[in-house]
């Protein structure tokens, strides 16, 4: 009897009946991490774009605070994208693994303690990252800053959490770490000081030309179109500041914006040398102290 059900039973149930259809599974699967995957992405594309419409704005008046706001948004533009993309990849890579049937709780344990590995063993990079976040919001320097950190100075080419990376005056690229920066200088922040000293002979009538001619100097650089941008209030003639019985030396400061400093140093050795010259007053030279 049970002979005869059997083979009743086989001959009205197909062979394949139990059979697991691996290849329509994994059609699916492939079709639901591709329709996961370009969500992923569209949203990707969709949360940059936003970061560069309302972040990334480009200065519109060109003033110098504006400037200084479009450097300091800069860099943090770049920190969001950096963040931003460290977060889609790993959400992407957590359901594609779930989507294909791994599963995903032996390997967030397991990033649980790479996590605890690397949290007695990077202190380092811990400190690193936790100043770079000082230095970023307490804005002490963005990219395009003329700076020292510590004995090592020169200009912001890059700036993320863990490093700030200075282009020397030489052209070399000096790598610091942000937990090694302790002491900050930015000499590019609102103005720089200045003072040019110029020696002429210590004779009262050589020193009384000098000044008069060193007071035209300073009125003519302060009515340039060219400098108007540059100088920060006025300039100051302090008259002479030393006399020995050689020389006599008179001083001229003020404040300009730090990237026109040495322009405005330059300039006016230039007219105090032609001005010296036209006026025939012996100059015995011009020095710039600070």
């Amino acid at each position: 009897m049970i002979g005869t059900a059997l083979a009743a039973f086989q001959t009205t149930v197909s062979p394949n009946a139990f059979a697991i259809h691996w290849k329509e599974i994994a059609l699916g699967r492939s079709l639901r991490l591709l329709a996961v995957l370009a969500v992923i992405f569209a949203a990707y594309r969709l949360a940059k774009y936003l970061i560069h419409r309302y972040i990334g704005k480009q200065p519109t008046t060109g003033s110098r605070a504006e400037m200084r706001h479009q450097q300091q948004v800069r860099t943090l533009l770049d920190l969001s994208l950096s963040a931003l993309t460290a977060i889609v990849v790993a959400f992407g890579v957590i359901i594609s693994l779930d989507i294909i049937g791994v599963n995903i709780y032996p390997f967030a344990a397991a990033a649980g303690l790479i996590s605890l590995a690397i949290g007695f063993g990077g202190q380092y990079l811990v400190r690193d990252l936790i100043n770079g976040a000082v230095i970023i919001f307490e804005d002490q320097y963005v990219v395009g800053d003329n700076v020292k950190l510590g004995d090592l100075s020169g200009r912001v080419e890059h700036l993320t959490l863990r490093r700030t990376v200075l282009r020397a005056d030489t052209g070399a690229l000096i790598s610091i770490p942000n937990g090694g920066v302790a002491n900050v200088i930015n000499m590019s922040r609102d103005w720089a000081h200045f003072a040019v000293d110029v020696l002429v002979p210590s004779d009262h009538e050589v020193t009384q030309k000098a000044n008069a001619a060193l007071q035209e100097v300073a009125k003519n650089i302060k009515d340039e179109p060219d400098m108007k941008g540059a100088l920060v209030g006025k300039l100051d003639l302090l008259g002479v500041e030393i006399i020995d019985s050689k020389n006599a030396t008179l001083r001229i400061e003020g404040k300009v914006t730090p990237e026109r400093r040495d322009d405005v140093i330059r300039d006016i050795r230039t007219r105090v040398r032609e001005k010296f010259a036209t006026d025939h007053i012996a100059l015995n030279g011009v020095q710039v102290t600070s």
